[in-house]
């Protein structure tokens, strides 16, 4: 996410992704204390710094918003398409992937772009960081390219899915994970950058993944589903059900809790113990793609109805 993923590409289907939680979720009064609007769809999500947050819309905007006062900062629109995926670098700087197939580096002081990265032959649905000197890009063109974030070159380029690749986790230091439209897990080395293992399961395609702790990862699907897979051995250990509709994104908050964002426009919040749903977050009009823990008991999520939602 992870984000929601409107594709036209051979299918007249969207994608989408998932988020997690954190144990003030727990609590009984959490609600909504605040609507930020939007001119478009709100598709992904990141913090910046301790006091500022950005947000990608769907007319490839990328608004920058305090966490103090929940005031618009500033407005920069450059890419030229939807912004699907946001990632924090080094350095003071972040990274965005949109649907004109290009990832722009941008700086979180001035939030100037500069630099753009070309080589996706189409959209960029998803970005993950390796190492601090390596990040990973996941598209619509099928592939998986591997970037610096030393002079942003393209180190790799790699094909193996059957289709759109829409998201990536990093695993450990030697590993990652890729999740596809062709409803498969791939497990990539990050040292030679095979493929060292193939996970099956979900009935449909994959949008989402999420590493919980050093034992488990999670993975969530168009097939309405919620997977838990072991990282010592990649075996699925429990399925979980409760969403109506699409598994868009997944965000981890904490140790004990994390959250999930569906196309049924509510966010559920999950234990890391049990794996029940403590929680259901309902107030989103459409369906709801992203998910972000601003401070320790404030949440913001993003969705279709054009709004990002504060919690707390």
């Amino acid at each position: 996410m992870l984000l929601l993923i409107y594709l036209n590409i051979l299918k007249d289907t969207a994608l989408k992704r998932i988020t997690y939680s954190n144990t003030s979720f727990l609590r009984d009064d959490i609600k909504c204390k605040k609507v930020l609007k939007e001119a478009n769809l709100v598709i992904c999500l990141l913090k910046l710094e301790s006091d500022i947050f950005a947000s990608g819309i769907d007319d490839g905007t990328i608004s920058i918003w305090s966490i103090n006062n929940f005031e618009s900062i500033k407005a920069v629109r450059e890419h030229t398409d939807s912004v699907f995926c946001l990632l924090k670098l080094e350095n003071e700087r972040f990274a965005s992937g949109s649907w004109d197939r290009t990832i722009r580096i941008w700086s979180t002081k001035n939030f100037k772009c500069n630099e753009i990265l070309k080589g996706h032959k189409d959209s960029v649905l998803c970005l993950s960081n390796l190492d601090s000197q390596t990040f990973a890009s996941g598209s619509v063109d099928k592939t998986i390219r591997i970037w610096s974030t030393i002079n942003f070159e393209c180190l790799k380029v790699i094909e193996e899915h059957s289709d759109l690749v829409i998201c990536l986790i990093k695993i450990d230091s030697d590993t990652f994970a890729s999740g596809s439209w062709d409803r498969t897990i791939r497990i990539w080395s990050t040292n030679i950058f095979e493929c060292n293992k193939v996970l099956k399961g979900h009935k449909d395609s994959v949008f989402c993944l999420i590493k919980l702790d050093d034992d488990t990862f999670a993975s969530g699907s168009r097939d309405k589903k919620i997977r838990i897979w072991s990282t010592k051995n990649f075996e699925c250990i429990k399925v979980l059900e409760g969403h109506a509709d699409w598994v868009n994104s997944l965000h981890k908050l904490d140790s004990f809790t994390f959250a999930s964002e569906s196309r049924d426009k509510k966010i559920r919040i999950w234990s890391t113990e049990n794996f029940k749903c403590n929680k259901v977050l309902e107030g989103h009009a459409n369906s709801v793609n992203c998910f972000l823990k601003l401070d320790k008991d404030i949440f913001a999520s993003g969705s279709d109805d054009k709004s990002i939602r504060i919690w707390n």
